[in-house]
């Protein structure tokens, strides 16, 4: 295989990456176009274009992670004959460009040098999970847990090696940005966003019934079509984010016995799951929106509040077949005045005697 690589890092807090590849043949030259030496440098520094024959991918990070991205590729050839400025020696200045180069490795396994392992899963009794979530969290920040069948045990489900923590981060931060145009300075997680959906409900105006529906089921069988649908729109059947995602999807899930498991659903574990399953809904935005103008509408990942007045209103049974229809699973609930309030995420929807919309926290 052949391929150029042209680099360009912002201090600390990301890198983008132009690149080309193409499959090589043994004993023939790369075709010129691959190394098109005429294109001048300078075209590179505006990263918002886009420059034939290159593929782009961007990514930034706000958060101070550079001892994880540095140590996660201590023993990885060639990385490990790679001296990296650590920011816990008098390099420490350093620290950010450290950083910027550990992502630019996350871009060098994602474009075709690395192979996503399978996904680990432990059952883990009540008694010890806390200790468990303290020395694993470190190192693998994003997993999941949750009870087992018999409530005596915890199932917990992450990433087999330190490496595919980073490139899932990589993705996560990638495909937010592309949601939302930005990264949050402090956290690049969805529950960022939480806030901002509270106060989005709270401002819907005068409210007569306000609907609740919950598609976090559809987690448990969201067809895959769909989810590379949605991150098709984004970056292309062809790119190495679509490669990564469709990977991602189709991964095993191990136990410590060696078993295989099977959920029969998309891989839950962690950001990356909420982050694609919430780029996946955008669908569901798309076409409530065409139905139903001018119906105000709220979407945290896979709750979704929908308020009506007397003039505008949905059919709840319609709003059940169009979720259905995309292949998705639901819940609808809806409060009146006078009605008991909704939950959501710990915090309680009620509306005022106003017709207005109230979030509060049930234990205050």
């Amino acid at each position: 295989m052949y391929g150029r690589l042209i680099i360009f890092v912002s201090l600390g807090i990301g890198c983008t990456v132009w690149y080309n590849f193409i499959a090589g043949v043994p004993e023939v030259a790369p075709p010129g176009i691959l190394v098109p030496r005429e294109l001048p440098y300078d075209s590179f520094k505006d990263v918002s274009f886009d420059i034939a024959p290159f593929m782009k991918m961007s990514y930034v990070e706000y958060k101070y992670i550079s001892d994880q991205v540095l140590s996660a590729f201590d023993n990885v050839y060639p990385f490990n004959e790679i001296h990296l400025p650590s920011g816990n020696t008098a390099e420490g200045s350093n620290a950010r460009v450290a950083l910027g180069l550990g992502i630019i490795v996350a871009a060098f396994l994602g474009m075709g040098f690395y192979t996503l392992s399978p996904l680990r899963l432990r059952r883990i009794s009540r008694d010890d999970l806390l200790e468990f979530l303290f020395a694993t969290l470190p190192y693998f920040p994003d997993l999941t847990f949750y009870p087992s069948r018999d409530s005596s045990h915890y199932i917990v489900v992450f990433p087999s090696k330190k490496e595919d923590v980073l490139v899932f981060m990589a993705l996560s931060i990638h495909f937010y940005r592309l949601t939302y145009g930005y990264v949050p300075k402090e956290n690049y997680r969805l529950l960022d966003r939480l806030g901002l959906f509270y106060s989005g409900i709270q401002n819907m105006g005068k409210v007569t019934r306000l609907y609740q529906i919950n598609m976090d089921p559809s987690l448990q069988l969201i067809p895959e079509s769909l989810v590379l649908d949605g991150v098709n729109s984004f970056v292309g059947a062809d790119s190495v984010c679509y490669k990564l995602v469709s990977s991602f999807l189709n991964l095993e899930t191990f136990d410590e016995d060696g078993r295989k498991i099977c959920f029969g659903c998309m891989p839950i574990v962690g950001e990356i799951t909420r982050v694609l399953f919430n780029l996946t809904l955008m669908e569901f935005d798309r076409q409530f929106s065409h139905k139903y103008p001018g119906i105000a509408f709220e979407r945290f990942i896979g709750m979704v509040f929908i308020a009506c007045t007397n003039d505008l209103r949905i059919d709840e049974y319609q709003v059940f077949d169009m979720i259905q229809d995309l292949g998705l699973s639901c819940s609808i609930e809806y409060t009146e005045l006078g009605l008991e309030p909704l939950y959501c995420r710990n915090r309680m929807v009620a509306l005022d005697y106003e017709g207005k919309v109230v979030v509060y926290n049930p234990t205050d």
